[in-house]
C-alpha cells in the first residue's frame, strides 16, 4: 500500500511515452489495493459460512426431489433416532444421559437456519472486530503523530472492508432467513393450486444457492 501511495504522489515517468502508456494500464493504485483486500474478507466471509449454508441446501434438494418440505425430513430424521435410542436402551440406568444427548442432536439438526445464520453472523463479527480494532488504533495515532496518508488510506481499508463484511453477512443471512418459511409444514402450504408456483420458486431457490456456493468456492 505505502509503494503504491508512494508511485501515485510521484506521478509517471516521461521517459517513454508508448511505455508510460502500458505501464498505466497495469499500475495498482490504493484504491485497487483496498478494493482488492476488502473482496479478499469477503470471499473469506462466504468460505467460513459455506460449510453451513451447503447444509441447508443439499436438504432442500433432497426435500425437493421427495416433493416434501425440509421440517419433514428433520423430523423422520429425529423419530428415527428416537426409536434408535429405544431400542439400545437397555434400562433406565442411561436415561437421562441418553435423553440429553437425543435433544441436543435433535436441536441441532433440527435447527439448521437458525444454526446458519449463526455461523454467518459469528465469523462477520470474528473479522470485523480485528479491522475495527485496527481502524481504531490509526485514529489514535493520527490525533499524535502527523499523517503522511498512509494511516488515512489504512483506515479507509478497514472502513471499507467492514460495511462490505456486514452488508454480506446481512445478505447471507436474509437469504437463509428467507428460506425458513418455504421449508416449514405448517408455515406454507402444498395445496394443489399453489404446487406449480412453489415448485418454481423451490427451483429458483436451488439455482440461486447453486450459484452463490460456486461463488463462495
Amino acid at each position: 500500500l505505502r509503494v503504491a501511495h508512494i508511485g501515485r504522489m510521484l506521478g509517471p515517468s516521461h521517459n517513454n511515452s508508448d511505455a508510460d502508456e502500458n505501464n498505466d494500464e497495469e499500475t495498482i493504485t490504493p484504491l485497487d489495493i483496498v478494493e482488492a483486500y476488502s473482496q479478499y474478507q469477503r470471499r473469506c466471509l462466504r468460505t467460513r459460512s459455506k460449510p453451513a449454508i451447503s447444509s441447508i441446501a443439499e436438504l432442500r434438494r433432497v426435500a425437493s426431489s421427495q416433493n416434501c418440505y425440509v421440517s419433514d425430513i428433520l423430523e423422520a430424521e429425529k423419530q428415527r433416532q428416537q426409536i434408535e435410542v429405544g431400542l439400545h436402551d437397555e434400562g433406565d440406568d442411561n436415561e437421562d444421559g441418553d435423553g440429553n444427548g437425543l435433544d441436543g442432536t435433535a436441536t441441532a439438526r433440527g435447527q439448521p437456519h437458525a444454526q446458519a445464520i449463526t455461523v454467518v453472523l459469528g465469523e462477520a463479527s470474528s473479522l470485523i472486530q480485528p479491522l475495527a480494532a485496527w481502524r481504531d488504533a490509526i485514529i489514535s495515532q493520527q490525533s499524535e503523530n502527523n499523517d503522511d496518508g498512509i494511516g488515512s488510506l489504512l483506515q479507509q481499508l478497514c472502513q471499507e472492508s467492514i460495511e462490505i463484511l456486514d452488508n454480506e453477512a446481512q445478505t447471507l443471512a436474509v437469504t437463509v432467513g428467507s428460506w425458513f418459511g418455504p421449508d416449514q409444514r405448517g408455515v406454507a402450504t402444498l395445496d394443489h393450486d399453489n404446487a406449480i408456483s412453489s415448485k418454481d420458486a423451490t427451483k429458483s431457490d436451488l439455482l440461486s444457492i447453486e450459484t452463490s456456493l460456486e461463488d463462495m468456492a
